[in-house]
C-alpha cells in the first residue's frame, strides 16, 4: 500500500510540479531572448500618465497607464487595446487605491520626467521603454532596464514578462511560499530553477529548488543596509516564474507569467518596514488568529472513519487532556473531492461534529454566572449533562457574547464577570479539515 502511495505521488510530481524549463512559454522567454524592444508614444500627463506601448518588431500596440498612489506607491498597467486580459484586482486589492496628483517636470521625445512630492521623481524613457524611480536623486527601482519586456498576443500564447531591478539593494526578500532561506538566492538561466508561483499540495517538497507550495504571493523587496529599500508587487493570477540575480551589486529580477494583464505596483520605501506597509495598504494585513487556534490541535495521517475520530477524542477526555481542534485529512471525503463526505466511513458527519463539540474537552453549553460566582447550567447538548465539570467552575475559559463582540475571560478572576446573569458560552472543540491547512 505504501509503495502504491509513493508511486502515485511520484506520478503526480511529474505532472504537477513543473520547472520553467519544462514549460514552453516560460523556457522561450527565459532562454531565447530575441532583442525585441518596446517604445512609448502618445504620452499624456494629467492626473495619470497614459500612452501607447508599441512592439518595435511586429507593431502590436498596448495601452499603458502609470499612476501615483497614496503612500509613495505607483501602479503600472499594460493592457491589450480591447482591455481583454484578466486582472485579479477585485480578488486581491482590499479597495480601489487612492490616486495622487503626478506633476510633469519636463518632456522631450525621449524622456518624460515626473515628480510626486519633494522626494520622488519618475523618469519615463520612450525608446526603448524604461522606467526609473528615484528618491532624493537615488535610483531605487528600474523597470525594463534589461529590455526583457515581452507581451505575446498570439491566440495560443498570451505570456508576458518584465524585468525589474533594485540597483542599491544587497539582498532580496519575499516571494512566499517556497522552501527557501529568508534571503532569496540567485537563480537565472544556467544556475538553478526559477521560483514558481502556482499553488500545489506538495507533501514532500525539496528545499532550495524554487518549487511552489501552498501559497503564491508575487511581492518582492530589494533591501539595502546602507541606502533606500524598495519593493514591487506583480499582481497576476496566472502561473508565474521569477528569476533572481543577487550577487552583491544590486538585485535583478525577471517575472514571467503564462497570461493576464501586466499589473505592477512599485513601492518607494524608504525602509523595508515602509515597503511592507505600502504593500499591505493595497491587500490588507493578515488577520489575528482566532482564539481556538492557540489551543491544542490533534492531527495525524489520517482518521479513516467517524468511529476512529470519536474514539480518539473520547480517549482525550478519559485522560483529562484538553483538545481544541481535531484535523481530518482528505479521507473524510468522497473520492477525494472537497466539500463532500464519504458516508460509508462517516455515516453521520453532522452528529459527529455536534457530539465532539459536546465533550469535556470542549463543551457546547449555555450557562449564566450566578451571584456566588458559580456557573449554572441553562442548556446543554445531548451528551453533556447539566451538571458541569467541576473545574469549569473555577478555571474554565469562557466566551462572553454580546453586541456582536466575543471576548475570552477566566471565570474565576475577571472582574467583568462578577455580575449575576452574564450569559456565557463554553468553548467548543473545533473540527476542521485540510482545506485550510
Amino acid at each position: 500500500m505504501f509503495s502504491l502511495l509513493c508511486a502515485a505521488l511520484l506520478i503526480a510530481s511529474v505532472h504537477c510540479w513543473y520547472t520553467c524549463d519544462e514549460l514552453e512559454f516560460c523556457s522561450n522567454i527565459r532562454h531565447n531572448y530575441d532583442g525585441t524592444s518596446f517604445s512609448l508614444s502618445n504620452i499624456l500627463v494629467n492626473d495619470a500618465v497614459t500612452g501607447t506601448l508599441v512592439n518595435n518588431q511586429n507593431g502590436e500596440s498596448f495601452a499603458l497607464k502609470f499612476v501615483a498612489l497614496d503612500g509613495d506607491t505607483f501602479r503600472l498597467t499594460v493592457q491589450d487595446a480591447d482591455n481583454s486580459r484578466y486582472t485579479p484586482e477585485a480578488d486581491v486589492l482590499k479597495a480601489a487605491p487612492t490616486e495622487q496628483p503626478i506633476a510633469l517636470v519636463s518632456s522631450t521625445d525621449d524622456l518624460t520626467v515626473l515628480s510626486v512630492g519633494e522626494e520622488l521623481v519618475v523618469k519615463l524613457y520612450s525608446s526603448p521603454f524604461q522606467i526609473q524611480l528615484l528618491r532624493d536623486d537615488v535610483v531605487v527601482l528600474e523597470v525594463n532596464k534589461a529590455n526583457r519586456l515581452t507581451i505575446n498576443n498570439d491566440i495560443k500564447d498570451k505570456s508576458l514578462a518584465l524585468d525589474i531591478s533594485f540597483p542599491v539593494a544587497n539582498a532580496a526578500y519575499g516571494l512566499p511560499e517556497h522552501g527557501e532561506g529568508l534571503s532569496l538566492r540567485s537563480t537565472g538561466p544556467g544556475s538553478s530553477n526559477s521560483y514558481r508561483m502556482f499553488n500545489v499540495d506538495n507533501p514532500a517538497y525539496p528545499t532550495y529548488t524554487g518549487e511552489s507550495l501552498y501559497g503564491a504571493i508575487s511581492v518582492l523587496y530589494g533591501v539595502s543596509s546602507s541606502s533606500v529599500s524598495s519593493g514591487i508587487f506583480w499582481m497576476n493570477g496566472a502561473q508565474t516564474f521569477i528569476d533572481i540575480t543577487n550577487e552583491g551589486d544590486g538585485v535583478d529580477s525577471l517575472f514571467i507569467s503564462e497570461t493576464g494583464a501586466l499589473e505592477l505596483f512599485l513601492f518607494a520605501g524608504p525602509t523595508l518596514k515602509d515597503c511592507v506597509r505600502q504593500y499591505t495598504a493595497l491587500t490588507g494585513v493578515a488577520p489575528l488568529p482566532q482564539y481556538f487556534t492557540l489551543g491544542y490541535h490533534q492531527s495525524r495521517y489520517s482518521y479513516m472513519t467517524q468511529e476512529d475520530v470519536e474514539t480518539v477524542v473520547t480517549e482525550f477526555d478519559n485522560h483529562n487532556f484538553p483538545v481544541d481542534v481535531i484535523w481530518l485529512d482528505i479521507d473524510y471525503s468522497y473520492g477525494y473531492e472537497y466539500f463532500t463526505w464519504n458516508y460509508t466511513a462517516f455515516p453521520n458527519p453532522e452528529a459527529m461534529q455536534y457530539n465532539l463539540a459536546a465533550t469535556v474537552s470542549g463543551g457546547v453549553v449555555q450557562a449564566v454566572l450566578s451571584a456566588d460566582g458559580c456557573l449554572e447550567c441553562i442548556e446543554s447538548s445531548s451528551l453533556l449533562p447539566c451538571t458541569l465539570h467541576s473545574n469549569w467552575h473555577t478555571n474554565s475559559m469562557c466566551t462572553v457574547t454580546g453586541g456582536g463582540d466575543i471576548a475570552i475571560y477566566p471565570v474565576s478572576t475577571d472582574s467583568h464577570l462578577t455580575q449575576s446573569g452574564a450569559v456565557l458560552t463554553l468553548n467548543s472543540t473545533h473540527i476542521t479539515n485540510d482545506i485550510v491547512s
